[in-house]
């Protein structure tokens, strides 16, 4: 499972992300964290690097919801925007790790929430200017390895998946 991190194909690279972080936060102690993304937008200018599936709800308490689909292909209005909004929002799935630097870069001054079952469950994200981060481990690898295998969809609102949500300390 591990070897699908360096896939070109989004569903497998978050099932190597899911496993690795398996890995790398087994002690972790998930009871503290709790989802906190929603609360953190309200009555204030929101940008979203990704496709989320929440922007609905978000736009129902956010002063401004502004949306980018890709950073290749943000103009310099895009740029500012998103170096001036109080809470910058990042799709794992949609912004690679290469991109990532460039985003967080223009985030610095933002609270910054990277989400999606591909995002690295890593204290290190914290010291590149993440805030808060909402990931996947897999729980059921065996299954996770099938399901991928047969390429079946909708494996991030499986039970072979765990949603955890880790905040800057």
């Amino acid at each position: 499972l591990l070897n699908f991190i360096y896939s070109e194909v989004s569903s497998e690279i978050s099932v190597g992300s899911a496993a690795l972080n398996s890995l790398l936060i087994q002690e972790t102690d998930f009871g503290r964290f709790r989802l906190g993304y929603l609360p953190r937008g309200r009555g204030k200018h929101v940008a979203v690097v990704g496709k989320p599936t929440f922007i609905y709800d978000l736009g129902k308490i956010a002063s401004e919801v502004k949306t980018f689909n890709s950073v290749n292909e943000l103009k310099d209005s895009d740029r500012a925007y998103i170096a001036k909004a109080d809470t910058v929002l990042i799709s794992a799935k949609d912004v690679s790790i290469k991109q990532l630097e460039f985003v967080l870069e223009l985030a610095s001054h933002a609270y910054t929430i990277m989400f999606g079952p591909s995002t690295p469950l890593s204290p290190v994200m914290f010291t590149y200017g993440c805030d808060l981060l909402i990931g996947a481990v897999a729980i059921k690898s065996d299954e996770v390895a099938s399901m991928i295998l047969a390429g079946e969809s909708g494996l991030e609102y499986s039970s072979t998946l765990k949603t955890v949500v880790m905040a800057k300390p």
